[in-house]
């Protein structure tokens, strides 16, 4: 679901907004557990939208 994703979004703004280089993100063939929720939070999506493969898993940790 990522490379759907990342054709609507400014990857590099939301490098910007991760405080890691556009270069991490043009990599991403997913994007990485530890930032699934974040992203998701930024771009406007559910986590298990990025991620379905690790829905079950996702956690937001402010959510405590």
């Amino acid at each position: 679901m990522w490379r759907r994703y990342r054709k609507l979004i400014n990857l590099a703004a939301l490098a910007r907004h991760l405080g890691i280089a556009t270069a991490s993100v043009h990599l991403w063939t997913v994007v990485p557990e530890a930032r699934v929720v974040r992203v998701a939070k930024i771009i406007g999506v559910e986590p298990e939208k990025l991620r379905p493969d690790i829905a079950d898993f996702i956690h937001d940790p402010w959510e405590d």
